[in-house]
Formats: C-alpha cells, structure tokens, sequence
C-alpha cells in the first residue's frame, strides 16, 4: 500500500500551483489541533458537488484519493470504491476507543463516574472544551463525551492510556471480528510523526515554535511518509462493518448502544461533510477525522457513520479523502456529494 514519494510530490506541487502558501503551516493547520471548532453548513448560494456515483466523485477528486463504503440494511448491499484501501483514521479513532472502553463498562470492569485526573502535562492542542482547560478531575463520561462531540484530543489520549494502550484498543476490534482497523500511536505521538517532530521535544499544547526548529525537508519527509503509513489505519469496508456490528448490536450492550449513539448524534465537527450531504430529516450518528496540510495538501478529510433516512431506511457509511487540496470547506463538499449519492442510490 505504501505510495511512492513521486506521487506524494507532485500532489504538493498540484496543491501549491493552486494556493498561495509560505511553505510554514497556518495557525489553522497547527499539527497539535487537528480537529478545530465546528464547520458551518455550506452556505445556501455555494455551488454543491453533484454527481451520479461514487467512482465519478472519485475521479473528479483526483489526484487525491477518495474511499467510500456504504450499506445499506434493507438490502444488506454495500457499494463504494477503495474499499480495502487504508486511510488514516485521524479523530475518528475515536470512536473506536470509545467503544472499548463502552464494552470494559459493560463487563463490569470500568464505571462512568470513575474520576480521571488530568494535569496541565496530559494536555494536548485541538479545539475541545478540555484542551482549552487547565486540567483537572473528569468522569470517564466526561472524557468521552468530549472526545466524541468536541473530539477533544485531552480527554481521547486519556481515555487511550486508561484503555490499556493503542495495542488493546486493536486487539479489541479483532476480538469482535473487525479487521482493516488498526490503532498504534496516541495523538501527540501521531502529531510528532506526521511533522518531523523528534520525541525528546516537548510540545505542549502550541507547536508553532518547535516546528521553526524542525527544517522544512524534515517536515516534507515525514508528511510525504504519513500519505502511507500503515499505522492509525482504516479501510472503508473495515469502518462500515464496525458500524453494521454496532448498530445490530454485536459490538456493546442496548444501553451503551443508545448511549453512544446519542453522543455521535450530538457532534460537532465536520458540518459540512456528511451532514450537509443528507437532508435536515435524516438522522445522522458520526465520527469527523480532520489531519494537518502541508504544501496546500491534506493528509486526511474524514467521516463515518450511521445514517437514518426520513422513510427509515438507514445506511453505514464511511468516507476518507487523503490528499487533497483545497480548503477544508471544498474538501467537505466532496463528502457531502458521497453522502446525496448513498442516499439517492438502491
């Protein structure tokens, strides 16, 4: 699966051919705040992504690479494309995380009101409510509902270490028959990786200054390497299993079940990506995953999730988007696309 530097290259030159960059990441792009406050909804006179299927959304997002898996539960279908590709997962690891502590909660083996305390060092960047704190005591709920709604990246590493670690997290998903899913590194770690970034340098939650100190190769190097990691991974078929298990319950109990739902429900991130695809009707529990960009070119645009249609019919869909450029609302417009065709399509 690994991509050859070329191509990684001339994605880069594409995307600076087409946007007016410094070479140095935005504020926006901060590598330590990956999932930022809530998108809008397109705007009503912007100009939507209309096609016919998936493989034209496909084509017309090149050179970037689109996966898409859908399926439907009326007719037990799933159709996409990329299906078995691996995409990196970014946030919406979380919500897999999520589900293997969900499930120690059901065995009995952890409680909701357990309190975590977090110091100023177990903080991280992002646009969550316990990113901007000081620290402090949270319940497990807490922890996840902020790292699902906000995606606060604070409460998910910590929710990661209290899980056992990414290898548990993994081994997990395999023991209830997930495969093309895979959890290795936190989110600081990720973040180091993606830019270059040597371990023995401390962050904290602004990487701005270290990243003056890391040469412009180096950080090329590790984002060009970051386009086919394995690590972090997930294919589009691998997600939408995940969520047909979760949804027939196979993965947690009926009360967890709702429980998660309800929070996936409420999130906030990514308004422009699946959300405003289907129609204000449809019910819609999901999961964002938004990486760094580099050179004009992103690494990762994502969104899965469980999608009920007002007649009732409900779909699972994932789609990951890696390597493209554009702003992060022209990058949302071509999920919102994947989403009208999954809800127009038989």
């Amino acid at each position: 699966m690994k991509a050859s530097s070329s191509r990684a290259c001339d994605l880069i030159a594409t995307a600076g051919a087409l946007l007016l960059l410094s070479g140095n990441l935005s504020a926006q792009d901060d590598p330590f705040r990956k999932e930022q406050a809530p998108t809008p909804p397109p705007a009503e006179t912007e100009q939507p992504l209309i096609a016919d299927t998936f493989q034209e959304i496909a084509d017309r997002a090149k050179p970037a690479i689109l996966g898409v898996a859908v399926y439907d539960f009326e007719t037990g279908a799933m159709q996409g494309v990329n299906l078995s590709r691996p995409f990196s997962l970014q946030s919406v690891f979380k919500i897999f995380l999520s589900s293997a502590l969900l499930s120690q909660v059901d065995a009995g083996q952890l409680s909701l009101d357990k309190t975590i305390t977090l110091t100023p060092e177990d903080l991280r960047g992002g646009g969550g409510t316990i990113d901007h704190s000081d620290g402090g005591s949270f319940t497990v709920r807490d922890l996840l509902r902020a790292a699902l709604i906000e995606s606060d990246n604070s409460a998910a590493d910590a929710l990661l270490r209290l899980s056992g670690g990414p290898e548990k997290v993994t081994a997990w998903l395999r023991g209830k028959g997930i495969e093309g899913v895979r959890i290795d590194r936190d989110l600081r770690t990720i973040a180091r990786d993606e830019n270059g970034i040597p371990a023995d340098l401390f962050p904290g939650r602004n990487a701005s200054s270290i990243q003056d100190r890391v040469p412009k190769a180096t950080r090329q190097a590790a984002f060009e390497f970051a386009l086919s990691d394995p690590r972090d991974t997930g294919t589009p078929e691998g997600a939408v299993h995940f969520l047909v298990a979760l949804k027939k319950g196979e993965i947690l109990s009926a009360s967890s079940t709702s429980l998660l739902l309800g929070w996936l429900q409420e999130v906030k991130t990514g308004q422009g990506r699946l959300r405003a695809g289907f129609s204000l009707q449809t019910t819609l529990a999901h999961k964002t995953g938004t990486s760094l960009s580099f050179e004009g070119v992103n690494l990762a645009t994502n969104d899965i999730g469980l999608a009920t249609l007002p007649g009732g019919r409900t779909l699972a869909i994932a789609v990951f988007l890696s390597g493209a450029s554009g702003t992060d609302q022209e990058r949302s417009r071509i999920l919102a696309a994947c989403a009208r065709v999954a809800a127009k399509s038989n």
